[in-house]
């Protein structure tokens, strides 16, 4: 199987696991453009269109514009989204943009606050005392968007902080972006997730540079 179909075939049964469960209450499939079987793109139906994104602008407005656009792959119940980008040529991943964007309007909870509290699933995540945190995960392999710990390959990018990038280890597997996030925002509802037949690509080759690994950073599981 080549590394396009394999990214694809995993995304599609991450999405039918949380259909299947009842942890997608709004989804839209990958788009998959490509070229031959080896070099295609990963995306949205409506187009890839993440520019807007990286302005400078209030989180609600961000999160607003987002669903607006249909900028995701998958709608958790309590509004969090999930995106699955990516870009493999030549049977290699040269790029991928995996996000994170939770609801940032506690709304659910305050005019239903007695049906969430009484949730085993989704009390915890959205109460009052949380607060909502954007998480990004970026890989490119162009030496041009490359500077050593300030900019690794592969990094990690918590709320809209701009120079937040922690470098990981590499580049994030379909299956490994979605159990970062259920099993530590979604605890509950990651457990039956983790028992569905979902296809796992295989990991894919460490990015890290000598000098980077002497710094703090993440490595994902071989």
């Amino acid at each position: 199987m080549t590394l396009l179909s394999s990214i694809e075939k995993s995304t599609l049964s991450i999405i039918k696991a949380l259909i299947e469960r009842g942890l997608a209450d709004h989804f839209t499939m990958p788009s998959v453009v490509s070229s031959n079987k080896y070099t295609g793109d990963i995306g949205f139906a409506s187009g890839v269109d993440i520019a807007w994104a990286m302005k400078d602008q209030p989180y609600a407005d961000l999160y607003a514009e987002l669903i607006r656009r249909q900028q995701f792959h998958v709608m958790l119940p309590d509004g969090g989204t999930l995106q699955f980008l990516y870009k493999v040529r030549l049977d290699k991943i040269t790029k991928h943009r995996l996000a994170f964007y939770p609801n940032p309007s506690l709304k659910p909870f305050d005019t239903d606050s007695m049906r969430y509290l009484q949730d085993s699933v989704w009390g915890h995540v959205v109460s009052e005392f949380q607060m909502p945190v954007v998480v990004r995960l970026d890989y490119e392999s162009t030496p041009e968007s490359y500077k050593a710990i300030q900019h690794s390959s592969s990094h990690m990018t918590l709320g809209q902080y701009p120079n937040c990038r922690i470098p990981v280890s590499s580049p994030f597997t379909p299956w490994a972006f979605t159990d970062l996030i259920l099993r530590n925002f979604y605890s509950k509802a990651f457990e039956p997730l983790s028992r569905a037949n979902i296809h796992k690509c295989l990991p894919f080759e460490d990015c890290l540079k000598p000098d980077e690994m002497n710094h703090m950073h993440l490595r994902l599981p071989a």
